[in-house]
């Protein structure tokens, strides 16, 4: 994975493998290696630049917002804002979004998921929350994460 273009701040501490695996395990998940990765180097994590381009933004709700800011990568920690479990969680577990995803890092309100299954395994989406009953409310970003990561600038 390419991320010499970014700057990437861990804001939690390194977690080990075995919490990871536990996680996994807890909610039956297998994630990507790629993100696997990025969670076991640096956890929570704050990527500067933080802005990320949105490609067809206009498919949200006839809204066309060419950017977006990137808070975090969620990650294996009691600080729920930051937990990937408490954010899994509230999204996932409360029916908010489909059990197909996995909300990864939070930009502002919205949220950033990863497809876990199907066709579009590892695809990257971006959630508004502002069109949370509407449909579509899916913005597909990138095919893989470091598709994704390519696209902060």
């Amino acid at each position: 994975m390419n991320t010499d273009h970014l700057t990437i701040e861990n804001l939690c501490g390194e977690i080990p493998k075995s919490e990871l695996v536990a996680f996994e395990r807890k909610y039956n998940l297998t994630l990507p290696d790629d993100y696997r990765g990025i969670l076991l180097k640096y956890n929570c994590a704050f990527i500067e630049p933080s802005s990320i381009v949105l490609k067809h933004s206009s498919d949200i709700k006839d809204t066309d917002i060419p950017e977006a800011e990137f808070g975090m990568f969620f990650g294996i920690t009691d600080d729920l804002p930051k937990s990937l479990e408490n954010n899994y969680q509230e999204y996932i577990l409360d029916g908010r979004i489909s059990p197909l995803y996995l909300p990864f890092a939070r930009g502002g309100g919205d949220i950033f998921l990863m497809s876990l299954k199907g066709d579009s395994k590892e695809h990257i989406y971006y959630w508004c929350h502002e069109f949370e009953d509407e449909q579509p409310n899916l913005l597909h970003l990138a095919d893989n994460l470091n598709d994704f990561l390519a696209n902060f600038r």
